[in-house]
């Protein structure tokens, strides 16, 4: 879809963190920005519950879990 923005296709919805660089260089322009909704999306981490949790994974899960907002 971005590439399709990109190439002067279409109007997208994305994310900001997948276009902030072509909208720094003026690749694409944001629109509707007054319809624009801060929405954010749950992170969930999967893995195995019945096997142990190796502590590299643990510290990644309380590292990622410290840069979350409440």
């Amino acid at each position: 879809m971005r590439q399709l923005a990109l190439a002067g296709m279409g109007i997208v919805c994305l994310a900001d963190f997948m276009t902030e660089t072509d909208r720094q260089r003026g690749d694409l322009v944001q629109v509707l920005a007054r319809e624009t909704v801060d929405l954010r999306q749950p992170v969930n981490a999967v893995y195995y519950r019945n096997t142990a949790l190796s502590s590299r994974i643990t510290a990644f899960l309380d590292f990622i879990a410290a840069q979350m907002p409440p």
